[in-house]
C-alpha cells in the first residue's frame, strides 16, 4: 500500500485537518508518527466544557486498527503516575474498550476523538478540582483488568477469560453454557446481550486470543506468587527462589498427571 493511500485509508488527512497543530514526524520504527498540539475543547454530561492544549507523540504502527497507537506527553505535563503503562504511553483503556470505541470508526482521527480526547479531558478535569471526572480505575495492568471487569460483567480474571472464551464461540453453543459472572444461570437468559454486542464488535476469532492472553499472563502471575509464597515458608538459610520455582513446577506437573487419571 502506498504511503498516500496508507494516509486516506486511516482518516490521517481528516486528523490533521482536525488537529492542525499535529504534522507528519519520520519515524523509522513505525508506520507513522504524528507529533505536535492537540487543542482540548470538550464537556461531557453533567460536567463543564473545557479548553486545554497538550504536546503530544502518536505512533500508529503498521498493523492499525488491529493494534492500537501508542500516545505520549512530549511536553512532560502529565505526571508519569497519571495512568501510563510501562512504556511511558497513555493507558486509554482495555483493549476490549479500544476495539470497541474504534469499531464504527477505525480511523486516527476517531482514535483521537475518542480514546485521546477523553483521556486528556479527565487530566485537565483533574488538574482543576483534584478528583477524577469519570470515576478512577487503578494504575497500569491492574486498571486494564478493572475495565475488563466492568465491560463483561465479570469479578475476575478468570471471569474475564472465561467470558471472552464465550463470546468467542457461535451464539447458539455459547448460549448453552453459565454465564461466566457466576449467576449461575446460561448464557442466553443472562449476559447475552453483552456477549452478542461484543460478538459482533470484537470478532470471535479476536475474542479468543485476547482470553488466551489472558489465561497465559494470569498463569505466569499465578506461578510466580505461589513461588514467592512457597519461599517465605523456607526457613532463612535455606531461601533459594530457583529451589521455589522448581516446587511450583512440581506441583503443576502432579495436577497435569492427576487430571490426565480422572480424565
Amino acid at each position: 500500500m502506498s504511503f498516500r493511500r496508507l494516509l486516506s485509508t486511516w482518516g490521517v488527512d481528516e486528523a490533521l485537518r482536525q488537529h492542525p497543530g499535529l504534522s507528519i514526524s519520520p519515524d523509522e520504527s513505525a508506520a507513522l508518527v504524528l507529533a505536535g498540539t492537540v487543542v482540548l475543547n470538550a464537556s461531557a454530561p453533567g460536567l463543564e466544557a473545557i479548553s486545554d492544549s497538550y504536546q503530544l507523540s502518536i505512533t500508529i504502527p503498521k498493523e492499525f486498527p488491529r493494534a492500537y497507537p501508542r500516545v505520549r506527553d512530549i511536553g512532560h505535563r502529565i505526571p508519569r503516575q497519571y495512568h501510563r503503562l510501562t512504556d511511558g504511553s497513555f493507558c486509554l483503556g482495555s483493549p476490549v474498550r479500544l476495539r470497541l470505541l474504534l469499531a464504527d470508526a477505525p480511523t486516527i482521527a476517531g482514535f483521537i476523538d475518542k480514546c485521546v480526547i477523553p483521556y486528556l479531558y479527565g487530566y485537565s478535569y483533574f488538574e482543576k478540582h483534584g478528583r477524577m471526572p469519570f470515576g478512577e480505575l487503578a494504575h497500569g495492568e491492574r486498571g486494564i483488568i478493572e475495565d475488563y471487569q466492568r465491560l463483561l460483567h465479570v469479578s475476575s480474571i478468570e471471569g474475564c477469560a472465561s467470558m471472552l472464551l464465550l463470546i468467542g464461540q457461535k451464539r447458539r453453543l455459547a448460549n448453552k453454557q453459565p454465564c461466566s459472572c457466576g449467576s449461575g444461570i446460561r448464557l442466553g437468559r443472562c449476559h447475552n446481550r453483552t456477549a452478542n454486542r461484543m460478538r459482533i464488535k470484537l470478532g470471535r476469532h479476536w475474542c479468543r486470543r485476547e482470553a488466551k492472553w489472558l489465561i497465559d499472563d494470569y498463569t505466569e502471575r499465578s506461578a510466580a506468587n505461589i513461588a514467592q509464597a512457597l519461599l517465605n515458608q523456607m526457613p532463612p538459610p535455606r531461601r533459594n527462589l530457583k529451589e521455589a520455582e522448581r516446587n511450583v513446577a512440581s506441583i503443576s506437573s502432579e495436577d497435569a498427571i492427576n487430571e490426565k487419571a480422572v480424565a
